[in-house]
């Protein structure tokens, strides 16, 4: 049941998104929507470039910038976006102001948001105290999740020294390229930019951006073939990073110009708008690929005021494309190299949803295929497709990838689940929870009852095994791995009959800690010893912010700490 304190914070959020409308001019709101992602790209650039050390007021201005931008596009994108000709509206130091704090507001407004739902989830409660209102974090297991992004960032480092060699010799000849840029750029209206390229220097910054896309997540979300729209995955994904090499190339026109003209401010430099027809015809020259379908590829990348509600989650990816008038589009620097490729996918699921329904139907042959080629060894046995078990001429579950090893008399049992990462939203977290946990812990009820009645002759049959091999397998190990989840803050425990694990733990073991000896039980075993619930907590300090006539403080309990 809610509390009376919880209604006053709903209350207090919706005056201070109104407050937030307000405190822009009385034009167009396209131009607070041109001013907000010129702040949301310069912070892009100061979270790329400043170093290590970082003050704790400094971090609580990324902490409310993050969570505050999609928020603020949301409450700004609207009709207007729709009208004829595009918005020229020069930054200035007071708009500037008024940007960064109009988002760190929303971003306070967006904690505050989250935090309810933490409530409404039982992972914390609303309490007065002191004269203040207090978020305290119950005594559940927390941090979890955070544990397992973690092990994302092993991975994108790990690809990304796997390709290091190359970017390092593409680095090397920067230099040069800059020197050939130089003569090609100048000012454009006295505030603005104007170049010219070649294919040579587009040639450079497209093979640098196939390498930063490389280590994007969501890059590998489908197998290329997967069709939205009537194209092909790897369309989608070729246009991206097309416009990451195009962002790329276009920074550094801007920095050449910055750097000769001193006197001209970078947010005016950066972030730029273009023709829908224009972008559509280079797209389809860069790609080979006719007119219609590069329209259709941009579209998709594009936030819209109408597609909002669904684009602009509080932490989410930003859009690569902002639609600022009837035929513009603004290009964002942030959303074009932060995490473009989550955002694809969040626009695929809401623009084609019956496609993506058949999309994600692909994904369980893809992801056998990578578990398998962790698994080499010519003696160990793995079976090509997912296999059904069944009672009688009833079907009771399905097991998705088989991997025998004869030699160490031990089968491993795989239940594969790929769904969509649920990032800072506690009510997509509860969703997967409860699609992830419950019917995985049902999937080892069936298999472990099924395990029961096992013979040779059986085991043989069912997984199309030559009995010789089947007489020498002994022991099972089951396994439940997620392609971007496994483990849960909160009270229930995975159980124990199974390994959980996600996708990047598994490859971070292989790459460590590969058993050649006994490489399903080291796996097994892997993944039980390095289970999040076994790592330590990570540090939660307090945070203390105002939102209207509130002063909220968000503590951990001590016996947390």
């Amino acid at each position: 049941m809610h509390s009376q304190l919880t209604f006053e914070l709903g209350d207090i959020l919706r005056a201070e998104e109104r407050k937030i409308l307000h405190s822009f001019p009385q034009v167009e709101r396209r131009f607070a929507v041109l001013h907000l992602i010129r702040a949301v790209d310069q912070f892009f650039l100061w979270q790329n470039s400043r170093g290590k050390d970082i003050t704790r007021s400094e971090e609580e201005f990324a902490s409310y910038f993050i969570y505050g931008y999609n928020k603020a596009l949301e409450l700004f994108l609207d009709e207007s976006t729709q009208n004829n000709a595009v918005p020229f509206s020069r930054s200035t130091e007071g708009i500037r102001n008024w940007a960064d704090s109009a988002v760190c507001h929303c971003g306070r407004t967006a904690v505050c948001q989250m935090l309810l739902d933490w409530e409404r989830a039982h992972l914390g409660t609303f309490v007065i105290r002191d004269g203040a209102t207090h978020f305290e974090l119950t005594d559940r297991a927390i941090g979890i999740e955070a544990s397992e992004v973690d092990e994302f960032y092993w991975l994108r480092a790990f690809v990304a020294k796997h390709h290091q060699d190359l970017m390092d010799s593409l680095m090397e000849r920067l230099p040069e390229i800059q020197q050939m840029m130089t003569p090609l750029v100048s000012p454009w209206r006295d505030h603005y930019i104007g170049y010219e390229t070649t294919p040579e220097i587009d040639s450079y910054y497209q093979q640098r951006a196939i390498l930063q896309c490389q280590i994007m997540f969501g890059q590998d979300a489908f197998p290329g073939e997967a069709r939205f729209g009537g194209l092909e995955f790897d369309l989608y994904r070729a246009s991206v990073a097309t416009l990451a090499g195009w962002m790329l190339k276009h920074l550094d026109f801007a920095k050449i110009l910055k750097k000769g003209h001193p006197h001209l401010e970078i947010s005016n430099l950066a972030t730029i708008h273009q023709e829908k027809a224009v972008l559509a015809g280079y797209l389809a020259a860069s790609l080979g690929i006719d007119f219609e379908a590069a329209e259709q590829c941009l579209r998709v990348l594009t936030l819209t005021h109408t597609d909002k509600p669904r684009l602009t989650r509080p932490k989410g990816p930003p859009a690569p494309l902002i639609q600022l008038g009837k035929a513009h589009l603004l290009k964002s620097v942030a959303g074009c190299l932060k995490e473009p490729f989550e955002f694809l996918g969040a626009s695929l699921r809401h623009k084609y949803p019956g496609d993506w329904d058949r999309a994600v139907s692909l994904r369980e042959a893809t992801f056998r295929k990578e578990l398998y080629s962790l698994f080499p060894q010519r003696e160990i046995v793995r079976v090509p497709t997912h296999v059904k078990i069944r009672q009688g001429n009833q079907v009771v579950t399905d097991i998705d990838a088989a991997i025998f090893d004869p030699h160490n008399n031990i089968g491993g049992l795989f239940q594969l689940k790929w769904q969509e990462p649920f990032g800072p939203s506690i009510r997509d977290r509860n969703s997967r929870k409860r699609n992830f946990l419950a019917p995985a812990t049902a999937w080892i009820d069936e298999i472990s009852a099924f395990l029961r009645t096992l013979s040779p002759r059986k085991l043989a049959d069912s997984f199309g095994l030559r009995l010789s091999d089947a007489e020498k397998i002994r022991s099972f190990r089951l396994f439940v791995i997620g392609r971007n989840f496994s483990h849960f803050s909160g009270e229930e425990l995975p159980d124990e009959r199974a390994a959980w694990g996600l996708w990047p733990q598994v490859l971070h073991l292989a790459s460590e800690e590969y058993d050649n000896a006994n490489p399903l039980g080291g796996l097994h075993h892997g993944l039980k010893r390095t289970s999040p619930f076994h790592k330590p907590r990570p540090d939660i300090e307090d945070m203390t912010f105002s939102l209207g006539n509130k002063k909220i403080v968000v503590t951990v309990r001590s016996s947390l700490r």
